[in-house]
């Protein structure tokens, strides 16, 4: 089974794949209205040992934290925050799984599924409808204005960085 993770202080997207790459869960944990990382990392804890009683990860893959400044969008504050609160979720996950978690890229992991976007498109939305093209059971809510409820864009690319792990593998 894979396990692949989407992670942020604001949300995480948990994703398992079986062996044979089919969709069995698909969540994200809102961690954003708590201020103090070691609640955050309680509340993944707890999701991550509940998950334990159902399955087991073989593979643990976690999308690679942001290691440059993106125009107006994040800060050297910010990077290195994320970056801290990746190792820290990656340490978790390996704690309770007993399965040392891989980096994939954001790129690599998009590029592995066949995601293609252009400069100026917003990838977020193409993982999306790269998601509802392949897995059926991916289903999510849309809020008052029509966009995708939060957290679904998390899932969605925790499902992707799970295919890309699972591709490697299979490769």
């Amino acid at each position: 089974m894979i396990l692949g993770l989407d992670v942020s202080t604001n949300c995480t997207g948990i994703t398992v794949l079986d062996d044979n790459g089919k969709l069995l869960y698909c969540e994200a944990v809102r961690t954003h209205k708590e201020k103090s990382y070691m609640k955050k990392m309680d509340m993944l804890d707890d999701v991550f040992v509940k998950l334990l009683e159902r399955v087991h990860a073989d593979h643990i893959f976690i999308e690679e934290p942001v290691q440059r400044f993106a125009g107006g969008k994040s800060s050297a504050s910010t990077i290195a925050k994320l970056n801290q609160f990746n190792g820290a979720v990656r340490w978790l996950a390996y704690d309770i799984f007993g399965v040392e978690p891989e980096f994939i890229p954001v790129r690599s992991a998009r590029k592995l599924c066949g995601v293609k976007s252009k400069r100026g498109d917003d990838a977020k939305k193409k993982v999306l409808q790269w998601v509802e093209a392949n897995y059926d059971s991916f289903h999510y809510e849309l809020t008052h204005q029509g966009n995708p409820k939060p957290g679904t864009l998390d899932r969605a690319d925790s499902l992707v960085v799970a295919k890309a792990g699972f591709i490697k593998l299979n490769d």
